[in-house]
């Protein structure tokens, strides 16, 4: 995932390695990760970007975060899930993340 490393690199360069580990702790010990991940595997269904948008966004810490928080955590949420369920054989064979991330980027375009 190109992209999203390239972000986050960019993000740890102008907010920090502390800021971006707390967003990575804050997110990863979600329960509405939890509860998004599980579902997404027990439904057997690839989410759109938006829905990892709006599974940060549900999290009482991003509600009116800025894009750019909201942005960084939803890419973060992406890498946890995609680790988690990379071995599922619902995952089309042609999958690769970088459509999310794209639909992450244009709908964090629009808050």
């Amino acid at each position: 995932m190109k992209y999203s490393e390239e972000y986050k690199q960019m993000f740890k360069e102008k907010y920090g390695e502390r800021k971006f580990q707390k967003v990575k702790r804050d997110i990863s010990k979600s329960r509405h990760t939890k509860n998004f991940i599980d579902n997404s595997i027990r439904q057997r269904v690839v989410p759109p970007g938006r829905s990892f948008v709006e599974c940060v966004m549900s999290n009482f810490k991003y509600g009116f975060a800025s894009a750019v928080k909201i942005h960084i955590a939803s890419l973060i949420l992406l890498d946890i899930w995609f680790d988690r369920v990379e071995h599922q054989s619902f995952l089309p064979l042609a999958f690769h993340p970088v459509l999310i991330e794209k639909e992450i980027l244009k709908t964090c375009n629009t808050i």
